[in-house]
C-alpha cells in the first residue's frame, strides 16, 4: 500500500503536529486580539444629510423648472 518514506518515522510526525499546535495557538491569540481591538479601529458612523452627487441642488432646480 504506502511506502515507509524515512521522514515519516513518529518522531518527525510529532515534531510537526507540536509545530503546526503552536503556529494554531499564535494564529488564534492574534485573531483574538484583533476582534478585541477592533472596535476601537473603526471609523465612527457619519450621517449623511445630502446627496453625495449634489441631489438636494438638483431637486431644487427640478423644483424651478
Amino acid at each position: 500500500m504506502f511506502q515507509n518514506d524515512p521522514t515519516e518515522n513518529p518522531g518527525v510526525i510529532q515534531a510537526r503536529l507540536a509545530y503546526l499546535r503552536r503556529r494554531k495557538a499564535v494564529l488564534d491569540e492574534l485573531i483574538f486580539c484583533l476582534e478585541r481591538y477592533s472596535v476601537y479601529e473603526l471609523p465612527m458612523p457619519q450621517t449623511c444629510t445630502q446627496d453625495k452627487r449634489g441631489g438636494e441642488n438638483r431637486r431644487r432646480i427640478a423644483g424651478m423648472a
